[in-house]
């Protein structure tokens, strides 16, 4: 939480109590995410990895989510609950046989 803070200046604000410093650390983690969605299509484009990978979309769209779902985890985590986010290496679960990694909620 705090490299986030440093990159996006929070560590130079003062008065925050942890709380507020944390929604606004989770609110940079979330900004970062859609600019780095957005360079991952763009570069799909570009490198024409749609063509190569069939299955980018659906990775993209996985991905899209991992920024949410991490802080989420990490808060019910706080307050002492089981981890339940996950990434592991394993089949698509719509496909028979597809593979590559994907997120587990």
């Amino acid at each position: 939480m705090r490299n986030f803070a440093v990159h996006t200046a929070l560590a130079g604000v003062m008065g925050f109590d942890a709380t507020s410093f944390e929604i606004m650390c989770s609110q940079a983690v979330q900004g970062i995410s859609a600019c780095m969605m957005s360079a991952l299509k763009i570069m799909g484009r570009e490198l024409n990895v749609y063509a190569q990978v069939d299955v980018y979309d659906r990775i993209l769209g996985h991905l899209e989510h991992v920024a949410g779902f991490t802080v989420i985890d990490n808060v019910l985590r706080s307050q002492g609950e089981p981890q339940r986010y996950r990434w592991h290496k394993g089949p698509w679960p719509e496909d028979a046989g597809g593979g590559g990694s994907r997120a587990h909620a």
